[in-house]
């Protein structure tokens, strides 16, 4: 009995699959179709929003290195800055733990200090400010031991 099922042999069986077949194929077509380009239409939200955080990130990047670099700008022409010279304590042959709190500072190293110390109270994302010299010589804002 259950191969006379599978047999196409009446009209009512043949029309019940051609029936099928028009809304089936259309169907399967059209939900190929809008696979198609929602994935696409994806891809391309994807890349294009990809692109605005890149050139925001860009943007940040830029913004950061230009405050940076006008920072830097304005800790070289302090007037302590421009005196520099072989007049800063030098470190390089130190083999003795330093305690920075008890380091006797020149007049341009203390003004350095001071002035390190006014820019890392103004800019609360700085760690620490230092600067070294081609002599050896080192001045940072930090004087923690």
């Amino acid at each position: 009995m259950k191969t006379d099922f599978l047999k196409f042999n009446s009209i009512k069986k043949k029309l019940f699959l051609a029936s099928m077949l028009l809304v089936l194929i259309p169907t399967i077509c059209i939900l190929i179709v809008v696979s198609i380009w929602v994935t696409s239409k994806g891809r391309e939200d994807f890349i294009a929003r990809a692109t605005g955080e890149m050139s925001q990130v860009n943007n940040v990047i830029d913004i950061l290195l230009d405050n940076a670099i006008m920072n830097l700008e304005t800790m070289c022409t302090h007037p302590a800055a421009l005196q520099i010279g072989n007049n800063l304590n030098n470190y390089s042959n130190s083999k003795e733990k330093v305690i920075l709190t008890n380091i006797p500072r020149g007049p341009v190293e203390a003004e350095l200090f001071r002035h390190f110390k006014l820019i890392l109270n103004t800019h609360p994302d700085y760690i620490e400010l230092y600067l070294g010299t081609k002599y050896g010589g080192f001045v940072s804002s930090d004087d923690s031991s």
